[in-house]
């Protein structure tokens, strides 16, 4: 043999090797690895974000959190003005007292009327109307009575507390604003209840089913930090089922674009609490599959 050709053999010998080891190595990958995992990175977190808005309208007396404040679920994060709701509620009080005295009156004058029946010194339409005075001061009482716990229930929430334990977000409010019932103020994100929504191919899903275990990696911590993730279920629908304008496909130039489905991962609360997260961060999410 030529030393060409000894030369051009050894080089075949290197590529056969070389795309040998290569195949092998992506046989190993997908038989041991890939076929038991399904993973990608377009994952992000997200939370059920509390709105915190006032059951009555006043002006803002007292603002006492701000933009990333941590607040547990009962703290004062808002005052308003409640002068005009203690004057109510005295006012219905003050009405409360006059409907009761009322009450008594016609009470008092209905019993003694019935007891004069018994010996025939009045009759019987005079009780009558006696009847329906008593009925109606007693329901007039009982109006005021809802009137005054609604006064108290009002100036109550002249005090807003956060519906949450979390970090305050967004805060729009500012002193002596005039709020509306139902304004926004502010969201208090709970960081102890996150979750992940995995986007995953449509070919990947199909063994992912929920109570499987998750890994996810935050691009914040890198990869020394891992979260255990669980699988809770699968979307109803890919993101673009539910967009503002779904997709056309009946055209003649469609194009199959492969589309995704949003996988609900639930993290692991202690994790959360040692290392916690944001809304929108981005995740690497891993999914250990389980045989059919």
């Amino acid at each position: 043999m030529s030393k060409t050709s000894a030369k051009r053999f050894q080089l075949f010998s290197i590529l056969f090797c070389v795309s040998a080891a290569i195949g092998i190595g992506i046989w190993a990958y997908q038989h041991f690895y890939a076929s038991k995992h399904a993973s990608t990175e377009n994952a992000y977190v997200h939370g059920n974000i509390a709105k915190v808005s006032p059951a009555v309208g006043a002006l803002v007396k007292d603002i006492l959190v701000s933009d990333a404040d941590k607040v547990q679920q009962g703290d004062v994060i808002v005052i308003l003005e409640n002068t005009d709701y203690r004057i109510a509620l005295a006012k219905a009080k003050a009405d409360l007292a006059v409907a009761t005295i009322q009450l008594d009156k016609a009470k008092a004058e209905y019993h003694r009327r019935t007891k004069l029946t018994n010996i025939g010194a009045i009759s019987s339409e005079t009780i009558l109307q006696m009847k329906q005075a008593f009925s109606a001061a007693k329901a007039k009482q009982q109006l005021a009575q809802l009137n005054v716990e609604q006064c108290a229930i009002n100036l109550i929430r002249t005090v807003i507390r956060s519906p949450v334990n979390g970090v305050v977000a967004n805060r729009t409010v500012e002193l002596g604003q005039q709020v509306n019932v139902g304004s926004i103020l502010m969201s208090i994100v709970p960081i102890d209840q996150l979750y992940v929504d995995a986007n995953f191919k449509e070919n990947q899903v199909k063994k992912i089913h929920p109570g499987q275990s998750v890994s996810l990696y935050s691009d914040m911590y890198g990869d020394s930090v891992m979260y255990r993730g669980i699988v809770v279920g699968l979307a109803g629908g890919t993101g673009s089922a539910f967009s503002l304008i779904p997709a056309q496909n009946a055209t003649g130039n469609w194009i199959k674009v492969v589309q995704r489905l949003p996988v609900r991962i639930k993290i692991d609360p202690t994790q959360l609490i040692k290392k916690p997260l944001r809304i929108g961060l981005s995740m690497h999410a891993d999914v250990q599959l389980t045989s059919d």
